[in-house]
Formats: structure tokens, C-alpha cells, sequence
């Protein structure tokens, strides 16, 4: 095992390469461009670091941005993910933000300065660098972290397994006749090729927001009750209902949460381009319903690490809304693509929340907007931020009044979709 030990503080190196002793070679470095240089002739030269342990106090190392510059040396060599470093930080700080962003930038775990070697072996073990099973927690007890879930799905998507829904094709090609100006009996044969789809889009056109005098029985009559606008929003509803589920019962109120969030955004879509006077032809509501598809795949990844029988969350929820806010986009533009969804629509699931908002596009300010609508209905995924949201909204020119108006409209929305859709 190769070890490179990034530390000012000469008794803490001592005490570390003692630890450590028998392994294998340690490395030294004193400082953030020594450690790189180091890092990257290592890989170079074909003798790649094992261990990586990074003192997070010292100052030139800027905290978590080292960590992020040497993932970024291994994505620029194409080092695979079985041998990438392994990179423990040295923290005696119990601060949750920069424990978070270390996670964030790609360490795997944390030691502190008192050194124990056991400790140490332990999460040496842990992550495969000495034999045999870590001691310090049985192998039951095993808690799942932000840092797991995120080198799982690298992997995934690396290999290209990853574990996608299919597409909704069916709710693709319903948009496109109709934006191809096709007939209604075309569309109607079209959804006749899925009896699934089809029995639900009717029990949909018979619910309490669409339902009409009589009751329809025929994809025909339900197609013509709900218009081509709302048929296009329902089917694809439908198709993206089945992806929001999760063997794992701890993580059933996480996904059920997103899934609420996102069909509120997407309806909300409609209540703030009416608003902004869009007219455009971009398909916001799908747009709303995918825009944190992302943090989907995030959260089953996370359940899939997690053992079975493990009845509750085994992972920092904090941490893990922490890492889903970070990454969720660029994992939903991956997911989006695979779906052959255009350049220009993948590009909008960036809708930022910060000073720099204004300066998003139209559609990408409809998103922006309905996000926020849809969590200060009470549609969110966990706490968040929840007291900024009605500044952030009243900023946009949502005063107190319109945004109580708004906030019974999605609820009752949502009220009525709950039969169709829960």
C-alpha cells in the first residue's frame, strides 16, 4: 500500500507512519502543491497512491478544494474507479458543513488527530487497503454514507449499468402528434397499444377535477373530455408515476415526497407562465414533473446500499439532502439524455436559486418559480429552507396575499390528483 500524508505538524506524520508501519511506503507532504505534484508523478509514473490522508485545518489547502483537485487529476487520467485513491481526512473539527462539503468533493471518511491505530485499521479495512473485516462495528451495522452512494452510481454510470426507468415514450410521441398537428383518432390509436395507460387516462378523465356529466368508458372520450394540452399532461403523469417507488421501506416517505413535489412543480408550471405571459413551446410540464428526477436516482441508490432488513434510514438525512442538492442535476441531465430528451431542454433542469436568477431564461424562471411555489404549498422534499421561501418569492413579485391564493390553488390541485395519483 502507497500512502501520501499531507500534514504540516511533524509529530502528527510520525505518528501516522508509525501506524502504518509494515504496510507499505509513506510519502510526505508539507503543503497543498507539493501534495498535488506528488499525487499526479505518482500516477504518471504508474505507482499510484493507495491512501491519501489530508489534514483539513492546515491552511493553504482551502478546506475541501484539494480534495476536488486531485478527484479532478484521476478524472484526467481516466484512473478507474477501483483505483482511485482512498482519501481520509484529518479533522479534530465536528463542524456538519465541512464535514458535508469534504463529502461532496469526493473524500471517503474521517480520522481524527488522535491517532489510534486500530481506528485506523479499521477503516483501512473498511475500504479494502488491509485484510480482513472492520472491528470496530459488525458488518449488520454498517451505515451507509453520502460518499458511498455517490461512488456507487459513478461506478454505475461508468459501467453503464445504470438502473434507469424506461423512457416514457408513450407520452413522448403523444406530444409530438399533436405538435405535428395529427389527428385525434391518430392519437387515440396510439394510446389504444397500451391497455394500462389507456384504463387510467379514463379513470383520470372521470376524476373530480375533469370528471363531466357523464361517464366516459372509451380512450376516444377521454381524450376529447380533457383536450390535447391536459391529455399530454396526464399521460405523461402516468408514465412517470410508476418511477417514484423504492424497495426499501425507509426511504417510501422520501420518494413519496419527491414524487408530490414534482407534480405540484409541474402543475405549477402552467399557473406561472400564465403569470409571466409566456407563450412559448417548451414542454413545461414535463419539465416540472423531471426536473428532480436526479435525486430519484440518488435516493433508490442510496436504498439499494442500505441491508434490507434495516427498518429505518441508515443515512444522515442531512447530509444526504445535502449531497442530493449538489448533484441531483447532474445526474438528471444523464438520465434525460439516455431518454434522447434535447440539449436544450436537459439544460433547463439548472434552475439556480440565487442572486443570478434573473439572468435564467424563460422557461428556466418558470421552473425556478414553480419550485418555489410547489414547497411553499407544503410539497417538499423534507425541511430544506423552508422559512426563506416566502422571501425568495415575494422578491419575484409574489406579495403575502397572491402567494396564500397560490398555495390553496396547488393544494387543492393536489388534493384532486391524490386519488388518481397516490
Amino acid at each position: 500500500m502507497r500512502t501520501l500524508i499531507v500534514d504540516k505538524e511533524e509529530p502528527f506524520r510520525t505518528a501516522l507512519k508509525a501506524a502504518l508501519q509494515g504496510l507499505g511506503d509513506c510519502h510526505e507532504a508539507l503543503d497543498r502543491e507539493s501534495a498535488l505534484n506528488l499525487f499526479r508523478e505518482s500516477l504518471a509514473a504508474g505507482h499510484p497512491f493507495d491512501l491519501v490522508t489530508l489534514d483539513i485545518g492546515m491552511p493553504d489547502l482551502g478546506r475541501d478544494s484539494i480534495i476536488k483537485e486531485i478527484r479532478e487529476i484521476e478524472d484526467q487520467l481516466q484512473v478507474s474507479q477501483s483505483r482511485r485513491a482512498c482519501i481520509l481526512v484529518i479533522t479534530e473539527l465536528d463542524e456538519r458543513q465541512i464535514k458535508t462539503d469534504c463529502i461532496m468533493h469526493g473524500c471517503d471518511d474521517f480520522i481524527t488527530k488522535s491517532i489510534e491505530t486500530n481506528l485506523i485499521m479499521d477503516k483501512l479495512a473498511q475500504f479494502g487497503l488491509v485484510a480482513g473485516t472492520p472491528a470496530s462495528r459488525p458488518e449488520s451495522a454498517a451505515v451507509v454514507t453520502t460518499a458511498q452512494v455517490l461512488d456507487a452510481i459513478t461506478r454505475r454510470v461508468k459501467r453503464g449499468d445504470l438502473q434507469l426507468p424506461p423512457a416514457p415514450k408513450i407520452a413522448m410521441k403523444v406530444r409530438q402528434l399533436f405538435t405535428c398537428s395529427a389527428e385525434i383518432a391518430e392519437v387515440i390509436d396510439l394510446l389504444k397499444q397500451d391497455p394500462s395507460i389507456s384504463t387510467k387516462l379514463i379513470g383520470v378523465s372521470n376524476s373530480v377535477l375533469y370528471g363531466g356529466v357523464t361517464k366516459n368508458t372509451a380512450v376516444g372520450q377521454a381524450v376529447r373530455r380533457l383536450g390535447v394540452d391536459r391529455t399530454v399532461e396526464v399521460v405523461m403523469s402516468i408514465c412517470c408515476r410508476g418511477y417514484f417507488v423504492t424497495n426499501h421501506p425507509a426511504y417510501k416517505k422520501l420518494v413519496e415526497d419527491l414524487w408530490w413535489h414534482s407534480l405540484a412543480c409541474a402543475h405549477a408550471t402552467e399557473i406561472v407562465a400564465g403569470r409571466l405571459g409566456w407563450k412559448g413551446e417548451e414542454d413545461l410540464f414535463s419539465l416540472g414533473l423531471l426536473h428532480d428526477i436526479g435525486k430519484l436516482i440518488l435516493i433508490q441508490t442510496a436504498a439499494d446500499l442500505q441491508q434490507p432488513d434495516k427498518k429505518e434510514m441508515d443515512i444522515n438525512l442531512d447530509e444526504l439532502r445535502a449531497m442530493l442538492a449538489a448533484n441531483h442535476r447532474r445526474y438528471g441531465a444523464k438520465v434525460l439524455k439516455i431518454w434522447g430528451y434535447s440539449k436544450e431542454f436537459v439544460s433547463l433542469i439548472d434552475h439556480r436559486r440565487s442572486k443570478d436568477e434573473p439572468s435564467l431564461s424563460g422557461p428556466g424562471q418558470i421552473l425556478h418559480q414553480s419550485d418555489l411555489l410547489a414547497k411553499v404549498a407544503g410539497f417538499e422534499l423534507g425541511a430544506g429552507k423552508a422559512a426563506e421561501i416566502p422571501d425568495a418569492l415575494e422578491q419575484l413579485g409574489y406579495d403575502a396575499q397572491l402567494q396564500e391564493e397560490l398555495k390553496a390553488r396547488i393544494a387543492e390541485r393536489m388534493e384532486q390528483l391524490r386519488y388518481t395519483f397516490g
